[in-house]
């Protein structure tokens, strides 16, 4: 069955990749410098309900390479406000959150423009980069985080349909990248994440089943996928 489709794959892999020139224009410790102050201040505005001040295209667009790079960084501390403040505009999407100014306004009147790239952001969040070393807890802390508001936002929300796709598409990268490789037993961080992540994984495609149409290519991709977490005990049980 899907056979006749093609996957996604290679759509899948190509959104993986961090393309910010923080990552790789600029030394890591000089990056992390840049990007730390200025995720502070957003997180500041975030907690006294202060409004955002960006409001041109140009300057989200720089905002969203902070974040890109954010990420990807093994640090925690930056880890921990990228993760608070993208839990926090993900609220975007609750009719709750007009009362918030820390959203900023650009995201509310370009929500699925921004979001389809921003959810590309979240994939490296869950993911342990090999040259860099990794706070495991800090990750599985906030791995938890994001994905409560992310099951929020799909159980209480309506988003679009290309939103419903990128969103299931950055499923299944994760589910890739953490769940393919093979299981050792020592591995406790990812075995913890991978019982979080499996359940969810699956939710957000049995959701997707009542809200939108999946293409047939998507069901192809995510069976190929799964294939190769048959040997996680959080697949087994």
């Amino acid at each position: 069955m899907y056979n006749g489709y093609s996957s996604y794959d290679s759509e899948i892999q190509r959104h993986i990749v961090c393309n910010s020139p923080l990552s790789s224009n600029v030394p890591l410790l000089v990056a992390e410098e840049i990007v730390l102050p200025y995720l502070k201040h957003i997180n500041d505005l975030i907690i006294s309900n202060r409004p955002f001040s960006i409001v041109t295209d140009k300057d989200f667009k720089w905002t969203l390479e902070v974040f890109a790079f954010g990420f990807t960084c093994e640090e925690p501390v930056i880890l921990q406000l990228c993760s608070n403040i993208y839990v926090e505009w993900l609220k975007v999407f609750e009719g709750t959150s007009n009362n918030s100014n820390s959203i900023p306004p650009i995201l509310r009147e370009k929500t699925e423009f921004y979001w389809s790239q921003m959810l590309w952001h979240l994939y490296h969040l869950f993911v342990v980069h090999d040259e860099r070393p990794a706070d495991l807890l800090t990750k599985r802390i906030y791995t938890h985080k994001v994905l409560r508001q992310l099951q929020a936002v799909i159980s209480q929300t309506d988003l679009s349909l290309d939103l419903w796709h990128i969103l299931l598409q950055v499923f299944l990268a994760i589910g890739d990248t953490v769940l393919s490789p093979p299981y050792r037993t020592n591995e406790e961080g990812t075995a913890v994440t991978s019982f979080r992540l499996v359940p969810s994984i699956y939710q957000v495609f049995l959701v997707a089943t009542c809200k939108v149409h999946i293409p047939p290519g998507l069901w192809r991709t995510f069976r190929d996928y799964a294939i190769t977490w048959r040997h996680r005990p959080a697949v087994i049980y």
